[in-house]
């Protein structure tokens, strides 16, 4: 936790000691407790400071931070973070950020929300009616009998088929980058203009490493010591004011 250097500190040990039994591994657990809950409070702070975070509920219950019952000073171990999963789903999105690993797509490639899937703005979860799950995506041979043989005249297809049938949204994947220079999904419709809900990316995508759960812990520790003292403090007060009834 920290070391024991001073005078101050190792005079308040020894009055700890003194007092009572448990005094001093008693304050060494509410300092190491206190800590782990001070670093995932600052660690919430920090990922909505560095992060754009769509859903803050979900996100305020991955971070957690899990205290010791120990009265074993050298047993006691606290842990903040994020959790592995979080109501039965997994959870570990910004360790991938804190380390900087490579997502991996489970097709073909990485699929990635546009702004128009959002809502017109990336900080907002993809709508309800955009999600993958909702729509049918058709390549430009589930709408015409003659696809056309580049992506810039399948589009133009597609364009067509549209305006031939005005009552169909349709959720176009050109085969390879589109007119507008995207390889993406597009969703047409003949009461709205075309819009982009999903752009293709490669396989893999590396990421790089962007540190803020293990920085942000490493600060509360470098507290440990003024913890400690305020906590101690406080038990002896207590240990006193106990003797003196």
């Amino acid at each position: 936790m920290f070391n024991i250097e001073d005078k101050e500190l190792k005079q308040l040990t020894k009055n700890l000691q003194q007092t009572f039994k448990y005094a001093y591994p008693d304050t060494v657990r509410r300092t190491v407790n206190n800590m782990a809950f001070l670093a995932s409070k600052a660690i919430k702070d920090k990922i909505k400071e560095t992060f754009t975070v769509r859903s803050q509920n979900f996100v305020k219950n991955t971070i957690r931070y899990e205290g010791t019952k120990s009265k074993i000073v050298d047993e006691m171990i606290t842990y903040a973070g994020q959790a592995d999963n979080t109501f039965g789903k997994p959870s570990e999105q910004f360790k991938r950020q804190e380390f900087g690993e490579t997502i991996k797509a489970k097709n073909k490639h990485i699929v990635k929300p546009t702004k128009a899937a959002r809502g017109g703005s990336y900080k907002r979860l993809v709508r309800a009616e955009n999600l993958m799950s909702k729509i049918k995506v058709k390549r430009i041979s589930d709408l015409v009998e003659h696809p056309a043989k580049s992506e810039f005249k399948e589009f133009r297809q597609a364009i067509g088929y549209i305006k031939h049938n005005p009552d169909e949204t349709v959720y176009f994947l050109p085969s390879g980058e589109s007119y507008y220079g995207i390889n993406g999904i597009v969703k047409l419709s003949a009461d709205n203009k075309s819009k982009f809900l999903y752009s293709l990316k490669g396989k893999e995508q590396p990421l790089k490493p962007q540190p803020v759960i293990k920085p942000t812990g490493e600060a509360i520790g470098a507290k440990g010591v003024e913890l400690y003292k305020k906590e101690a403090q406080d038990r002896i007060e207590k240990e006193l004011a106990r003797g003196l009834k």
